[in-house]
Formats: structure tokens, C-alpha cells, sequence
């Protein structure tokens, strides 16, 4: 009886429960709705901004590219430019030369008798300009400076101080020659076209030889070459101190520079309308040979 009381007391216990909480509210699905909502915005924007950058970075991309392109076609051009300018340069300085022996030619065409302005043909080598008719030498060597003036027509005279007196040389060339620095005039390969007064030896050479006859020049003397290009044999004579010597050459060619080849100062260079030099009882020809 007593174990029966027991187990009926047992089945009415009921099991405790220790969760004091309250029961947990089911999810508001409108809350969810909108969360998303909102993250699919952010997510848009996002991409927006993504988007809108790399196509930012495309255009300044593009004007980057746009930019080297004008720059390398503007480093062409300026290029481009340079050649033609000069080109035009080029073809100016061609035209300046042209229009000097244009002038040249009408000048030679009807010669009036006066002084003749003097330029020496462009040179280059062992020497240093002091003035524009002084050049001094920088290396001891044979040089032959010629005259800008190509003569073809007229009577000249060319007359200059020596200032010192080494090989003291006075002539006239083919205008067609050069002559370079360093060279002797007796080269084979240039002697055949000029002739000229060496005032140590007293001598006219041409093609190799030579003629004497004519005095010796020196520091202080005047020397001076009269050109005749009228003569129907083209004469050169020679003259010291105003004295005519008597070696003279002919047959020159039909184009003819002026040359020095020592320390000089120009005296004067005249167009004449008459001839200074005469024929002389001891006067002696030498003929240019080719």
C-alpha cells in the first residue's frame, strides 16, 4: 500500500523548466524585404561607380594616346619643318651666289673703269681670321688664297704690299681650279692651270717651269698684277714699285681668279679703261700650256 502511494506521487511530478526566457517571435518578413532591397541598391551603386571608373580610366586612356600621337605627328612635323627650312636655306644661299655672278657677268659685260670691292673666296684650313682681309696662318705650310672675282672680260689691276717675305707668290689661276692648303702650285695635278710671280726666285712659273727675267721682290716693295682679258691673247704683266717687268704671261684661260700666297696688304684693285703695261724691247712671252 505504501509503494502505491509512492508511484502515484511520482506521476504527478511534471519536469521543471530551467529556460526562464521568453518563447523567440518568428522573423518579420518585411524587415527581410527591405534589407535586401537596400543591399541590391548598394550593390547597384556599386557597380555604378565601378563601371563609371573604368570608363573613366578608358577615356583618359584613350586622350593619353590621342596626346602621344599629336605629339610624335607635332616632333614629325617640326622635323619635316626643319628640312624644308633648310631646304629653303639652301636654295636661298644658291640664289644669293647666283645673283652675285649674275651681277658679276653684266658687270663684265660692259667693265666701268674705278676700284672694285674685294672678297676672298670661302676657305677653310690652318689659318684664323683677324679681319676680313687678314688672315693669319696657323701651321707653316704653302698656301694659295684666290680672289671671289672670276674674271672673263676687261682690264684689272691688282696691286698689294708685302709684308713679309717668305715665298712670296702673286699669280692667276683657272677659276675652276682649287687649290687646297698644303699643296705646292707645282703639283702636276694643279701646275697646268695656274701661273704666278715668286718674288725670292725672280721667276714665272707655269705648268712646271719656270722663266726668269723679272726682278726679285721684297718686305715693303708694291707689287702688282695687271690683267687684260680683252687682249685677243689675255695677257698678265707683272709690276714692282710701279716698274713693268719684263717675263709677262699670254693665252690665259677664259675664266680667271687672283691669288696671293704670302703676308699682303691690298693696295688697290682697279677696273681700267687703257691698259698700263707697253711693249717692251726685252719683254719676254710665256704662253700658258695645258
Amino acid at each position: 500500500m505504501d509503494s502505491y502511494k509512492i508511484e502515484d506521487s511520482f506521476r504527478d511530478v511534471r519536469p521543471i523548466n530551467f529556460d526562464q526566457s521568453e518563447p523567440r517571435k518568428p522573423h518579420n518578413p518585411k524587415l527581410i524585404r527591405n534589407f535586401i532591397i537596400i543591399l541590391i541598391i548598394i550593390m547597384g551603386i556599386l557597380l555604378t561607380l565601378i563601371t563609371l571608373m573604368i570608363l573613366w580610366f578608358t577615356i583618359v586612356n584613350s586622350k593619353v594616346n590621342e596626346l602621344d600621337k599629336q605629339n610624335k605627328e607635332l616632333k614629325n612635323s617640326t622635323q619635316e619643318m626643319k628640312i624644308i627650312i633648310q631646304g629653303l636655306n639652301k636654295k636661298d644661299e644658291e640664289m644669293s651666289q647666283q645673283i652675285v655672278q649674275f651681277k658679276q657677268q653684266l658687270a663684265d659685260l660692259n667693265p666701268k673703269p674705278g676700284p672694285i670691292p674685294l672678297t676672298i673666296t670661302n676657305i677653310s684650313g690652318s689659318f684664323y681670321v683677324v679681319s676680313e682681309f687678314t688672315y693669319l696662318s696657323s701651321a707653316d705650310q704653302e698656301k694659295c688664297i684666290p680672289m671671289e672675282r672670276v674674271f672673263t672680260r676687261g682690264i684689272y689691276r691688282f696691286e698689294v704690299k708685302i709684308n713679309r717675305e717668305s715665298v712670296p707668290i702673286i699669280g692667276v689661276q683657272d677659276a675652276r681650279l682649287f687649290i687646297p692648303f698644303g699643296m705646292s702650285l707645282n703639283n702636276p695635278s694643279v701646275n697646268r692651270n695656274n701661273m704666278y710671280f715668286q718674288g725670292d726666285s725672280a721667276v714665272v712659273w707655269q705648268s712646271g717651269q719656270n722663266t726668269a727675267g723679272n726682278q726679285h721682290f721684297k718686305d715693303g716693295d708694291l707689287v702688282a698684277i695687271e690683267l687684260n682679258m680683252d687682249s685677243p691673247i689675255r695677257t698678265v704683266h707683272f709690276f714692282i714699285n710701279g716698274e713693268q717687268q719684263p717675263v709677262f704671261g699670254s693665252r690665259l684661260p677664259n675664266e680667271i681668279k687672283v691669288y696671293i700666297g704670302d703676308s699682303v696688304s691690298l693696295i688697290s684693285f682697279d677696273c681700267l679703261s687703257e691698259p698700263t703695261a707697253v711693249r717692251q724691247k726685252d719683254e719676254i712671252e710665256k704662253m700658258w700650256i695645258i
